[in-house]
């Protein structure tokens, strides 16, 4: 009874699937869009367009009626960079 389980356990292990990507494979898209949001926006896709407003925003866009777009609240990537300008980033140096 042990066996068996022990055999099943093994074949599912052995069927599992390997990652698609490394981790480095998928940060680099990652740090492509945080330092040009602008060209997924250009494509002209929707699904894209709605995906920038969604990582580049905190909430929704807020809209008034009379005034147009009110001013949205960044999302916190966006915000760790800003306060990153003008300063020189060392990462795992000396």
């Amino acid at each position: 009874m042990l066996e068996l389980e022990k055999a099943k356990l093994a074949e599912k292990i052995a069927n599992q699937t390997k990652p698609k990507a490394s981790f480095e494979g998928k940060q680099e898209p990652v740090l492509t869009f945080l330092t040009n949001p602008w060209i997924l926006w250009e494509t002209g896709n929707i699904t894209l367009r709605q995906l920038v407003l969604k990582l580049a925003f905190a909430d929704r866009i807020q809209y008034d009626r009379f005034e147009g777009a009110r001013t949205p609240e960044i999302a916190f990537p966006f915000k760790a960079l800003t306060g990153l300008e003008g300063r020189e980033c060392l990462i795992g140096g000396a």
